[in-house]
C-alpha cells in the first residue's frame, strides 16, 4: 500500500519544504496583503486603508521579529511590505531590499493600518484592503500559505478546496517508509538540505554553532532565504543543517535518516499546533531529529519513540515567547539535549 502512495509522499514533502525569507508569521501577514492587492479590481487608491485580525500566536511572533530588508519590528512593516511587492509567490519579503525607502515611508503613516488581535490559536490571518471603491479580505489559516478565501465588497470569489496530499499516519509507517529506501524520495531531501547549506558559512566546523548562527540572523531581520519546514524556518535550520555536517562525512549513507526525521517533522505538525505557546524546536523539531539519529544508529522503532520522547520531556520547559534573538539559545540548548540522549542510548553518531 505505502509503495503506490509514494509519489504523494514526496509532493507532500515539497509542499511542506519552501525557502522563505524572514520569519513566516509577518511573512503570512505580507503573503495575505499582497495577495489582497492583486485582486483589487480597480487597483490601489491613494487613500486606502488596511485592517488585519491575527490569532495571539500570530500576533506573538510578528510583533516581536526584525522584518528583513529594514530591519525593524512591528506588523506594519510587514503589512507594507506585502502591499508593496509584486512577487506574487510565498516569499513576500524577497523584494524588500529594493522598496526599503516605499516600505518604511508607508509604514510610518498614521492610521492606515488596524491591528486586532484575537482570542484565537494557531495560525490566523485575515487581511482587508480598502479604497472608496471596494474593499478584498483575504484569510489564511491552518497553514502560513493557505489561503482559504478571497471576498470582494463581501461577495465570495475565492474558496480553497485543495485536499490533503497524504496523511501520515504513524510512527511505525515512516519507519516503514524509510526501510523502502526509495532513491527519489531520499533525493528530494537531500536537494532541500544542500540549498540550506549555502547559507552555512565555512567558519562553522560544527552543526550546532552553524544552527545558532542561522537562526540568530534569521530572528535579527537577515535576508538570507531560508529552507522552512512545516511553516518554520529556525525548524528548517535545525533539521537540515546538522544533517548537512553528516552529510559531509556519510554522503547519500545518511539520507534515510534525513528523511526519517523530514517526515518525523511533518507529522507531528500534523498532530500538534504549527504555532503555539510551547517552542517548536522543544516540541517537534529535536524529537523528529533524534528520530532519524537514532534510526542511523540501528533503533528499533521501540528505542525511537523513548528517545523521542524523552527528548520532549526535557525540553518540555521551553516556551513560546516570541519570534526573538532567544530563539537561537533555544535551538542550542536542544541540539545538546538531542546529543546527551544520543549518547545515553549509545548511539555512535553525535550532531
Amino acid at each position: 500500500m505505502i509503495v503506490k502512495n509514494l509519489n504523494s509522499i514526496r509532493k507532500l514533502i515539497e509542499e511542506e519544504i519552501k525557502p522563505v525569507i524572514g520569519c513566516t508569521e509577518p511573512a503570512s501577514i505580507a503573503f495575505a496583503f499582497s495577495v489582497a492587492r492583486r485582486n483589487l479590481k480597480y487597483g490601489l487608491s491613494k487613500d486606502f486603508s488596511a485592517l488585519v485580525y491575527l490569532s495571539k500566536d500570530v500576533y506573538r511572533n510578528a510583533s516581536t521579529v526584525f522584518v528583513p530588508g529594514v530591519r525593524k519590528i512591528g506588523i506594519e512593516f510587514a503589512v507594507a511590505s506585502g502591499i508593496l511587492t509584486s512577487y506574487d509567490k510565498f516569499n513576500p519579503f524577497k523584494e524588500n531590499v529594493k522598496k526599503l525607502k516605499d516600505i518604511s515611508e508607508l509604514a510610518s503613516k498614521s492610521n492606515w493600518l488596524k491591528i486586532v488581535k484575537l482570542n484565537k490559536r494557531g495560525i490566523f490571518v485575515r487581511a482587508v484592503l480598502k479604497t472608496e471603491k471596494e474593499n478584498v479580505s483575504v484569510f489564511i489559516k491552518d497553514k502560513h500559505n493557505y489561503v482559504k478565501s478571497i471576498t470582494r465588497n463581501g461577495k465570495l470569489i475565492f474558496k480553497n478546496t485543495v485536499k490533503k496530499l497524504y496523511h501520515i499516519r504513524s510512527l511505525k509507517e515512516i519507519f516503514e517508509i524509510v526501510n523502502l529506501k526509495d532513491k527519489k524520495l531520499e533525493e528530494t531531501v537531500k536537494h532541500f538540505m544542500l540549498e540550506q547549506s549555502k547559507n552555512i558559512e565555512r567558519k562553522f566546523k560544527s552543526g550546532i554553532m552553524a544552527v545558532y548562527r542561522l537562526i540568530e540572523e534569521r530572528m535579527l531581520g537577515s535576508s538570507k532565504e531560508i529552507i522552512t519546514i512545516t511553516g518554520s524556518g529556525n525548524q528548517g535550520i535545525f533539521l537540515f543543517v546538522p544533517y548537512y555536517f553528516l552529510y559531509k562525512k556519510y554522503k547519500d549513507r545518511i539520507l534515510p535518516a534525513l528523511l526519517f526525521s523530514i517526515l518525523t517533522q511533518i507529522y507531528l505538525a500534523e498532530r500538534k499546533e504549527r504555532i503555539s505557546s510551547l517552542c517548536g524546536l522543544a516540541n517537534k523539531s529535536a524529537p523528529s531529529l533524534i528520530s532519524g539519529l537514532a534510526y542511523f544508529s540501528g533503533k528499533d522503532l521501540e528505542d525511537i519513540i523513548k528517545m523521542m520522547n524523552l527528548t520532549e520531556e526535557t525540553l518540555r520547559g521551553l516556551k513560546c515567547e516570541g519570534a526573538k534573538r532567544s530563539c537561537a539559545l533555544k535551538g542550542y540548548i536542544s541540539l545538546l539535549t538531542v546529543k546527551r540522549i544520543l549518547s545515553e542510548f549509545k548511539c555512535y553518531e553525535k550532531v
